[in-house]
C-alpha cells in the first residue's frame, strides 16, 4: 500500500498547493486499474524507477504548481551541470543528502513490497478492471471526435499544429502514467523540429551586408508580444496609465494602426518572420527559411529568447524559426497554464547578449505579455488596477460578471509589458556607439467583454482580435547615420499597415539586401497603402462592424 501512496505523492502534493482534483482522482484511477491487471503488487516493480524521481517532481511543483510537461524536459535536457548547480543555489549539498536518504528509502519499500507483495484476490478486481477500462476508452473516444473536428474546423492539416486527444492531455497531469506520455511527446515534438528544419536547411537567401555604415556596430532587435490589444496602450490614447515608461522614450514612434493577419499565434508568427504573404496564412508548408537565417548569412550572431513553449499545438511551428538562431534560451519553467515565470526574466539574458563582444546581433525575444490567465503574468507590485483577478479565488475566461477584474488583471499585464520593453531600452541606450533598432509587435489582440463586445479571449475574429500595439525605437547613432529612413518611419507611423511589413523593415533596418526582393513594405521607406488581408480573406479595412465588434463574415 505504501508503493502506491509513494506513486500516489505528487499528484496529492498538486492537490495541495493547486487544489488540482481531477489530476488526483484520475491518477488513483489509473494506479487502481493497473494494479487490477497485475493482481500481484510485486509486479509494480515495472514502475520502481520511476520513484526516483518522485522528490524531483514535488520540487517542481512546489514552485510553480504545476505537473512536469515536455516543455519542462526540453529544459532539464538541455541544462548544463553549471546551470544546474546555479538554479539549486546554496543549499546544493542538502539536496543531494536528501537524494541518497530517499534512494534508501525506496530500496527498503522495494525489498519489503517484494517479500511480502499484496495479491489483490477479491472478485471486485475483476469489476474495477472491467468499469476503468470502458471508463478510460470511452473518455478517449469522446474527446478524439473533439480533437478530430477541431483540426477539421481549422485546417489543421500541418503535423506541426494538430490538437491532440484531451484525455491523454489530461493524463500528462497525473503520475507517473502521465510522465511516459510527457516524454513521449517531448521526442515527437523534437523529431517534429528537425525534420521541417531539415527540410529547409538548404534554401538560401543570398542576403549582403550593404557597404552603408557597413563597419558600425548593429543590434537589431524584434519583440513579439502576446494578446496586446491596441486599444489598452496609453500611447493610442488610452484613458489608464499603461505606458507609464515608454511614454517618455525619445526616439519611440508608436505604429498607431498595425493589423494582424491572424487571431492566433501559429498562424501570426510566421507572418512575422517569414516573406509568407498574408492570402496564404494558413499554409502550412511555406518552403522558405525565416528572416533569422537573414541575418546568419551576413554573419549577424542570432538569439531567440523566449518566455513561452517550445512545444505544443499553438507553439512548435513558432520553434522550427527559433532552430536556426545561434543561441537559443527558453527561459520560462511552466507553461502559460499556470503562472510560470514572468517576462521579466528575459532582462538580464538580455544585458548579458548585449554586453558580450560580438559586433553584430539580432535578438528575437519572445513574450508571455498578456496571455490568459492576465495574473500571471506581472509582479505584486503591478497590481495597480483594482479590483482585479487576484482578489477572487475561482473565475473563468468565460463569465462576464468578472469582467471589471478581467479589466483590470489585463491592464496590469500590459503595466507590465510596458515595464519589461522600457527595460529592454534603456540597456540599449547604454550602447551608445552601436546602431540599435528594436521593433515590437504583438501577435493578436484580445476580447475583453467590455465596448459592447460580448466576447473575450482570443481566437474571435472581431476587431479586437485584430488591432494590435506595435511601436518603433531606435539609438541616437543609428538615427545619426540614418536620417532618410528615420524620417520616413515618422512618416509612416499613422499609416495602415498589417504584419507584413515587419520582415521588410527590420532588413532594412540592418541594411541588408537580398537579391530581387523588394522593400516597398518596409516602414523605413515612404511605401504606398496595401491591402490589409486578414485570416486569408479580404481587406479588412473593407468590413464594417457587426454592433459594437467587427465581425468577419
Amino acid at each position: 500500500m505504501i508503493y502506491l501512496l509513494l506513486l500516489l505523492s505528487p499528484n496529492i502534493f498538486l492537490y495541495i498547493v493547486d487544489r488540482d482534483l481531477d489530476a488526483f482522482l484520475l491518477s488513483v484511477v489509473l494506479l487502481v486499474w493497473f494494479y487490477s491487471v497485475v493482481k500481484n503488487s510485486k509486479y509494480l516493480v515495472f514502475l520502481f524507477p520511476l520513484l526516483f524521481f518522485i522528490p524531483f517532481i514535488l520540487f517542481y511543483i512546489l514552485i510553480y504548481k504545476a505537473s512536469i510537461n515536455e516543455q519542462i524536459l526540453s529544459i532539464i535536457f538541455e541544462t548544463n551541470t553549471q546551470e544546474a548547480i546555479n538554479f539549486l543555489g546554496y543549499n546544493l549539498l542538502i539536496y543531494v543528502f536528501g537524494l541518497f536518504l530517499w534512494l534508501f528509502i525506496i530500496c527498503v519499500i522495494f525489498y519489503k513490497n517484494h517479500k511480502k507483495p499484496l495479491v489483490w484476490m477479491h472478485r471486485s478486481r475483476y469489476w474495477v478492471l472491467l468499469l476503468f477500462s470502458i471508463y478510460m476508452c470511452i473518455s478517449f473516444l469522446l474527446n478524439q471526435k473533439v480533437s478530430s473536428q477541431i483540426n477539421e474546423n481549422f485546417n489543421t492539416h500541418d503535423f506541426l499544429v494538430e490538437e491532440r486527444n484531451l484525455f491523454l492531455q489530461d493524463i500528462k497531469k497525473t503520475y507517473p502514467f502521465g510522465l511516459f506520455l510527457t516524454f513521449s511527446d517531448f521526442l515527437v515534438e523534437q523529431d517534429k523540429i528537425n525534420k521541417d528544419f531539415d527540410r529547409k536547411k538548404f534554401f538560401k537567401f543570398n542576403a549582403k551586408l550593404k557597404n552603408k555604415n557597413k563597419n558600425n556596430n548593429k543590434i537589431i532587435v524584434l519583440v513579439i508580444g502576446e494578446s496586446s490589444r491596441r486599444q489598452n496602450w496609453e500611447l493610442n490614447g488610452y484613458s489608464r496609465e499603461t505606458n507609464k515608461k515608454l511614454k517618455y522614450q525619445d526616439n519611440l514612434i508608436n505604429l498607431s494602426d498595425m493589423v494582424s493577419v491572424s487571431n492566433a499565434t501559429r498562424s501570426s508568427i510566421p507572418i512575422m518572420l517569414t516573406r509568407k504573404p498574408a492570402e496564404k496564412v494558413f499554409s502550412y508548408d511555406f518552403p522558405e527559411r525565416s528572416i533569422i537565417s537573414v541575418f546568419n548569412e551576413v554573419n549577424f550572431k542570432t538569439y531567440w529568447l523566449s518566455t513561452q513553449q517550445k512545444f505544443g499545438t499553438f507553439d512548435t511551428s513558432t520553434s522550427v524559426y527559433a532552430k536556426e538562431a545561434n543561441n537559443i534560451y527558453f527561459l520560462n519553467k511552466a507553461n502559460y497554464n499556470n503562472k510560470g515565470d514572468l517576462d521579466g526574466v528575459l532582462i538580464p539574458k538580455f544585458k548579458e547578449i548585449i554586453s558580450n563582444n560580438e559586433k553584430n546581433k539580432f535578438i528575437i525575444v519572445h513574450t508571455l505579455g498578456s496571455h490568459y490567465n492576465y495574473l500571471h503574468r506581472y509582479s505584486d507590485d503591478y497590481d495597480l488596477f483594482k479590483p482585479s483577478l487576484r482578489d477572487i479565488e475561482k473565475y473563468s475566461l468565460q463569465e462576464q460578471k468578472y469582467k471589471n477584474e478581467m479589466l483590470n488583471s489585463y491592464d496590469n499585464s500590459i503595466a507590465y509589458t510596458d515595464y519589461v520593453l522600457n527595460e529592454l531600452i534603456e540597456l540599449l541606450k547604454l550602447k551608445e556607439n552601436t546602431e540599435s533598432f528594436l521593433l515590437f509587435s504583438s501577435d493578436h489582440g484580445e476580447d475583453l467583454y467590455i465596448d459592447g463586445c460580448g466576447k473575450s479571449g482570443h481566437g474571435n475574429e472581431t476587431h479586437f482580435n485584430f488591432e494590435i500595439s506595435s511601436f518603433i525605437w531606435y539609438s541616437n547613432m543609428f538615427k545619426q547615420n540614418n536620417v532618410e529612413k528615420t524620417k520616413n518611419i515618422d512618416i509612416n507611423h499613422n499609416k495602415k499597415i498589417n504584419q507584413t511589413a515587419i520582415f521588410p523593415t527590420l532588413v532594412d533596418a540592418a541594411n541588408i539586401e537580398i537579391p530581387k526582393y523588394s522593400l516597398n513594405k518596409s516602414l523605413l521607406r515612404n511605401f504606398e497603402q496595401y491591402p490589409r488581408f486578414i485570416m486569408g480573406k479580404e481587406n479588412y479595412d473593407l468590413y464594417k462592424k457587426d454592433g459594437k465588434c467587427l465581425v468577419i463574415k
